[in-house]
C-alpha cells in the first residue's frame, strides 16, 4: 500500500499488529507499507502523475510491468507469456489507451513481435528483428 502527498500535508495512521503508528507526510513524501516495514520517499511526481495528461512514464521497467500499467487503460490487453521476453526492458514516454502504439514503438528498439486477436496483444520475441551494432 502506497500513499503520495502531492501537496500539503498530512497524517497517516498505520495499524499494524505490532502496534499502531502515526506519521506526517510533506509535499511530495511517499509513504509504502509492507510486511517488510514502512518507507517514506520522494518519488519523481511528474513520473506518477503522467496518467493525468494522459501519458505513462517507464524508466527501466520490464515489459511485464509495461503491460500490467498499460492494461489499465485499454481494453485491448497487452499480454506476454515468455519469461525472457516478460524482463525486457523499456523506458520512454507513451500514451494511455492504445497498446497497439506501445507495441510498435518498443519494437523499434527490441526484437519485439506481436499476434493480436481482438482484445489481446501477445508480445513475442521477433526472431527476424535487425540486429543493432
Amino acid at each position: 500500500t502506497s500513499v503520495v502527498l502531492i501537496d500539503g500535508q498530512a497524517r497517516v495512521e498505520i495499524n499494524r499488529p505490532g502496534g499502531d503508528q502515526t506519521l506526517s507526510l510533506r509535499s511530495g513524501e511517499r509513504l509504502r507499507v509492507s510486511s517488510a516495514g514502512v518507507m517514506r520517499d520522494r518519488p519523481n511526481l511528474s513520473s506518477l502523475l503522467s496518467w493525468q495528461r494522459g501519458l505513462v512514464v517507464f524508466e527501466n521497467s520490464t515489459l511485464e510491468q509495461a503491460a500490467s500499467e498499460l492494461n489499465r487503460y485499454s481494453v485491448i490487453k497487452l499480454t506476454v507469456e515468455d519469461p525472457a521476453v516478460a524482463s525486457w526492458r523499456v523506458s520512454g514516454v507513451f500514451p494511455v489507451g492504445d497498446n497497439l502504439a506501445f507495441v510498435k514503438a518498443a519494437s523499434k528498439f527490441l526484437p519485439l513481435g506481436m499476434t493480436q486477436s481482438t482484445n489481446r496483444i501477445l508480445m513475442i520475441q521477433d526472431r527476424n528483428h535487425a540486429k543493432l551494432g
